[in-house]
């Protein structure tokens, strides 16, 4: 009796780290250029929420920057050398054009008021990603790059070269490795209106005359008047 219990709490045990296993395994996808959601990093896991993506009618301009990842050798004893892995190439792709993006939230009145009802919505505004290497010379090839609207909720990567459209390229052709996200800083304009100030990075500090909570702004009018 005693046996079979034991192996009844063997197997159990069993069972547990498979699927603990299985579970750690299941690899998120990250969120993409100018996606919009909650976004949060805690000590034990992580928050993601993707909410909407911004609704450009003109296209944003896109900074590139291209890292370089060496494969350190790896030593497994003396005299010995273990083959060492080939080099890959990341590019990080920033929101360059924040005022086009302040301007396309703030003309955009559904949008506008959906950022209004909470302060934890941050933009996605810089992603680490990793391209097939024919999509990757496509990319470092082209003069200027542009965040641009084709279909509803999708966004693209337009080049350009010599003021002429070279190519797209489509963010599922790629594998983001890491992101990063800006706040939404709230004003009120000369019309009294509630409107985005400026989007800074996570962390910063808004201007004087602009804060990350619209209730903030929404008191400080009342003070005034």
């Amino acid at each position: 009796m005693k046996t079979n219990l034991l192996f009844f709490i063997i197997f159990c045990l069993l069972s547990s780290c498979d699927s603990l296993k299985h579970t750690t395994q299941v690899k998120k996808t990250l969120p993409e250029l100018g996606t919009i959601g909650v976004y949060e990093t805690y000590l034990l896991g992580t928050n993601y929420q993707p909410k909407t993506i911004l609704s450009i009618s003109e296209p944003v301009k896109v900074h590139l920057e291209k890292i370089k990842i060496e494969q350190r050798q790896v030593f497994i004893k003396k005299d010995s050398i273990q083959q060492p892995k080939q080099d890959s190439t990341h590019v990080t792709l920033e929101i360059l054009d924040k005022l086009r993006v302040i301007n396309e939230i703030n003309t955009n009145p559904t949008l506008l008021s959906y950022l209004m009802e909470t302060n934890q919505n941050r933009l996605v505004s810089q992603v680490r990603i990793t391209f097939p290497e024919s999509i990757l010379s496509q990319l470092l090839a082209a003069e200027e790059i542009y965040l641009i609207q084709n279909r509803q909720k999708t966004l693209s990567l337009e080049l350009r070269s010599g003021n002429r459209k070279t190519g797209q390229v489509e963010f599922s052709e790629g594998t983001i490795v890491s992101f990063q996200t800006s706040e939404f800083c709230w004003g009120q304009n000369e019309r009294r209106k509630i409107v985005v100030f400026d989007v800074v990075p996570k962390g910063s500090q808004c201007s004087e005359t602009s804060y990350k909570s619209v209730k903030i702004v929404k008191k400080k009018n009342k003070f005034k008047f």
